[in-house]
């Protein structure tokens, strides 16, 4: 594959406006949804859609009063995807979208009165088991959100911000089996200014939090990917450099990834030996950057966008020669893996950035 087109594909990419902290992201090729944020007027919340030809606009439901803003993205086959984000207010409310192969509609979220609730970021191991995650809070203290889809509805819980700290916010998840998950993110510890990483673990019945190594006094966790329950990565930031933890299982070990600078915003892993980790220079979006895992190493990988103003903010492979990596630029950004390089794929008629992806399949 050369491009976004394709006979076996499809893709639908979300409109929404702002630009989100540093804490979201996510992308991949052929049956595909990915969630970008664009500055447009409440209105005009739309997503584009391209199966075997260029980009072309698909509409979807806004959320009554504010703007709307999408942030993640999963699908289980061509015909389910879920779409989540938030509305945007005073009090924040938790928007989840579905889209069944023709058109996005609203799914009925849990709600809570009197606070802000904003979903981060969406994994699914099937159409009948799906979590989101992000946060919910009242404007003078903050606690993890998390909601399960059992096939039929969404509900969800509201886990207490660690003991030692403050400002708790989910912003990835992924699941090694249907009853193995994790979720990571930031927190604020007790008496300092500081960000450390966070990681909590879904036992099958229960969340609890995993202890995270934490190189520097800064260091933030925005994305995760599992191929099994004893092999997780996860991709953030240490102060200006990459940030890459690995779970066995059992606890996380820090990998030295930081010879070439940059921070990390999605990962995605095909298997234990093979991932793709994705990001910008620390430096003003100076340049993209693309990490490899071969099983033992993390290696710096050129693409066209290399050394230009531009970031990837996801990343997800179809197959171990279909991966596609997309961000900004100075306009939307997205690049082709062909097993072999990088290479430039053409996205018309969008501007702005992809943010976010989901890839069920090949065909």
């Amino acid at each position: 594959m050369g491009g976004w087109t394709s006979d076996a594909e499809t893709w639908v990419a979300v409109r929404a406006r702002l630009r989100l902290p540093d804490t979201v992201r996510r992308l991949a090729p052929f049956v595909a949804v990915l969630v970008a944020l664009l500055p447009i007027l409440p209105g005009e919340f739309q997503p584009a859609l391209a199966a075997a030809a260029p980009w072309h606009i698909v509409n979807t439901p806004n959320s009554s009063g504010g703007g709307t803003r999408l942030t993640g993205v999963a699908c289980t086959s061509a015909n389910n995807c879920w779409a989540v984000g938030y509305a945007t207010s005073f009090n924040d409310v938790a928007v989840i979208l579905r889209w069944n192969g023709s058109s996005w509609s609203h799914a009925s979220a849990p709600a809570f009165a009197n606070t802000s609730s904003e979903l981060q970021a969406v994994t699914c191991q099937s159409a009948s088991n799906c979590w989101a995650v992000g946060v919910i809070h009242n404007h003078a203290s903050a606690q993890m959100l998390t909601e399960h889809w059992n096939g039929s509805a969404w509900g969800a819980s509201v886990l207490p911000a660690p003991s030692d700290g403050i400002e708790p916010w989910l912003s990835g998840v992924a699941c090694g089996s249907s009853a193995d998950c994790l979720a990571v993110g930031n927190y604020m510890p007790n008496g300092e200014t500081t960000q450390r990483p966070l990681a909590m673990h879904w036992s099958g019945s229960s969340w609890s939090r995993v202890s995270t190594p934490s190189p520097t006094t800064f260091d933030v966790l925005d994305s995760v990917s599992c191929v099994s329950a004893s092999f997780c990565m996860a991709v953030g930031k240490s102060a200006n450099t990459p940030l890459v933890e690995r779970w066995n299982g059992a606890s996380w070990t820090v990998f030295n990834v930081a010879q070439e600078g940059g921070v990390l915003y999605g990962v995605t892993c095909l298997s234990s030996t093979e991932c793709w980790a994705v990001g910008g220079l620390f430096a003003a979006y100076s340049g993209s950057v693309i990490d490899r895992w071969d099983g033992s190493t993390w290696t710096r990988v050129s693409s066209p966008s290399s050394g230009t103003r531009a970031a990837f903010e996801s990343v997800a492979c179809a197959a171990s020669n279909d991966c596609s990596a997309v961000g900004f630029a100075t306009g939307a950004l997205a690049e082709h893996w062909n097993g072999s390089a990088w290479s430039a794929s053409t996205i018309n008629g969008v501007s702005g950035g992809f943010f976010g992806v989901s890839c069920p399949a090949s065909s």
